[in-house]
């Protein structure tokens, strides 16, 4: 099988457990089947298969139509149940379908004068909503983000869950490498945005690109997780300076408040930070020696490794870039609140040597998270 819901958690082909498993992590009863057709479909290991699939039904219905705790009182759970959506159903240019590129979906519940939301979900425009606003910076460039299946153009890199994820860039977030290199960049010369890092010398952020979400947390979710992929090019020039293009996650919530992914220094995500670990390492700088673990050619197709023409020269047999590879973000929150979630990433002290992220696998947990923490998964 292979498969897992949430994290470590192995989806077994014995009906009972599985139903264990969605009463006992069914944080959102609205995503529970959404999460298991996705384990189904996803990856060469698939988490589901048709003998257990035919299964379900029953105890899918059992569980529909049976009432649901939400909060300190009982509602029916009577929503409709969104499925996997395919890159094909998504809008790159709807804020609202990058929640659902990275599992943050909603229902498909219609609502108006005379029909509630159950529970704790709200009507907006006719539908029953727990995303309750999406939006992008209105300055950014719309080529600095995206939903894919891939990164770059025949990249290696995929979907952590389902088909698709969120990318967001200081430069392009969708290219061919063969034609258009992150390094030396893109320059879409907007300049005077304010870098949320309030300890920064320079206040000034370049070429931001960011997506805010205004969410309701389910009434039983203590804590959830995202997953994240940082890329750049200003390794190795830009190593152990302040001019560090910056992946920043915004939390407002009545747990915390603040950016929330950040190493074990507190370290923002960007260059000089201890995540930073899949390059090679720089004859100039010795102490790459110690943290560039993993070779860059895991990035080759991205752009983000010595895999464009033009870099030939410039990286002298070395990669000019580098990356965290996939780590996770867990966070607190309070359950039935509602909180505001901001991705940003943005150019420091100029707009060129061009970085980008990759966001996917956004999913509540029952769990308590006593602070924010990222780590590798």
């Amino acid at each position: 099988m292979g498969g897992r819901l949430d994290r470590g958690v192995a989806v077994h082909h014995k009906l009972a457990v599985v139903t264990r498993i969605i009463v006992e992590l069914a944080a959102d009863p609205d995503q529970v089947f959404l999460v298991l057709l996705g384990e189904r479909n996803a990856g060469p290991d698939p988490g589901m298969n048709e003998e257990l699939l035919l299964g379900l039904p029953g105890e899918r219905q059992a569980l529909h139509e049976a009432p649901v705790r939400l909060g300190d009182r009982l509602e029916r759970a009577r929503v409709k149940r969104v499925q996997p959506l395919a890159l094909a159903d998504l809008d790159p240019t709807d804020p609202y379908d990058y929640a659902k590129a990275i599992e943050l979906c909603d229902t498909d519940s219609t609502c108006g004068l005379d029909t509630s939301c159950p529970g704790e979900l709200k009507c907006v425009d006719g539908k029953c909503r727990r995303v309750l606003l999406a939006e992008f910076n209105p300055e950014g460039s719309a080529d600095a983000r995206t939903i894919d299946k891939e990164f770059a153009v025949g990249g290696p890199f995929n979907p952590r869950a389902n088909e698709t994820f969120a990318i967001l860039s200081s430069g392009l977030a969708k290219y061919d490498p063969q034609e258009t290199c992150p390094q030396s960049g893109t320059d879409f010369f907007i300049v005077g945005g304010v870098d949320p890092d309030a300890s920064a010398a320079d206040p000034v952020a370049n070429d931001m690109a960011q997506l805010t979400l205004e969410i309701l947390v389910p009434t039983n979710a203590r804590s959830f997780s995202f997953d994240f992929h940082f890329f750049t090019t200003e390794y190795p020039d830009y190593l152990g300076t302040e001019y560090n293009d910056t992946f920043w996650v915004q939390l407002n919530s009545k747990k915390y408040t603040g950016n929330i992914s950040f190493d074990k220094n507190g370290t923002p995500i960007r260059l000089n930070n201890a995540f930073f670990d899949i390059c090679d390492p720089d004859p100039a700088n010795p102490q790459t020696q110690q943290f560039c673990t993993q070779p860059a050619a895991l990035l080759s197709g991205t752009g983000y490794a010595k895999d464009c023409p033009q870099w030939e020269m410039e990286c002298s047999g070395q990669s000019c870039g580098g990356s965290t590879g996939w780590l996770t973000t867990t966070s607190p929150v309070e359950p039935g609140e509602k909180i505001t979630l901001t991705f940003s990433i943005f150019d420091k002290g100029d707009g060129i040597l061009d970085s980008t992220v990759l966001i996917d696998n956004f999913r509540w947990r029952l769990a308590p998270a006593s602070k924010p923490v990222t780590g590798p998964d």
